[in-house]
């Protein structure tokens, strides 16, 4: 029967709601093919998508926490820093994995390093607030805030990055 619908929307016999329901599903099936096929072969971006898609359960894909991990995992292999940002994120939360704060601060340093302001958010705030393991430490937190502005990747929201400015300056605590 999909088959069949298929058919009849691609060469145009059906036509209204449903039909552009079903053009919507088909594009987002072959986009979701051709990132598969291009993360398969070791595209970074797109092992970042498709572990952003599982993560969110976007474009068809049903919500997955391990196959999120998995391809954050193969992402960060291969240096993309968005990937690291959010294996990161599932080491902190053991979201399709173990919870380790090693792990989360490693890759978040790693992330850090290459640039990412998500990254330097994140650890300034782990010692700002004393988590990830860390003890609070106002002095290390202020380094990481510091580097924001040198950051160029994983561009941090703006309200986050105002409030990084605050506490820089001691106007929050």
């Amino acid at each position: 029967v999909c088959n069949t619908i298929r058919a009849l929307v691609q060469v145009g016999c059906l036509r209204g709601c449903i039909a552009d329901a079903w053009v919507k599903k088909l594009a987002e099936e072959e986009l979701v093919a051709k990132t598969r096929r291009k993360a398969e072969s070791g595209d970074a971006a797109s092992t970042w998508q498709l572990g952003k898609w599982y993560d969110f359960g976007e474009m068809g894909l049903e919500q997955d926490d391990q196959l999120a991990f998995h391809w954050y995992s193969r992402g960060a292999k291969i240096g993309d820093t968005s990937s690291m940002v959010n294996l990161a994120c599932c080491y902190e939360f053991g979201q399709g994995t173990w919870q380790s704060n090693v792990l989360a601060v490693f890759y978040y340093t790693r992330a850090a390093h290459a640039g990412s302001q998500i990254a330097c958010y994140n650890l300034a705030n782990s010692f700002w607030f004393g988590e990830l393991g860390f003890d609070r430490d106002v002095e290390q937190a202020k380094i990481w805030y510091e580097r924001l502005e040198d950051c160029a990747v994983d561009a941090l929201d703006p309200p986050l990055l105002e409030k990084a400015r605050a506490r820089l300056l001691g106007r929050i605590l």
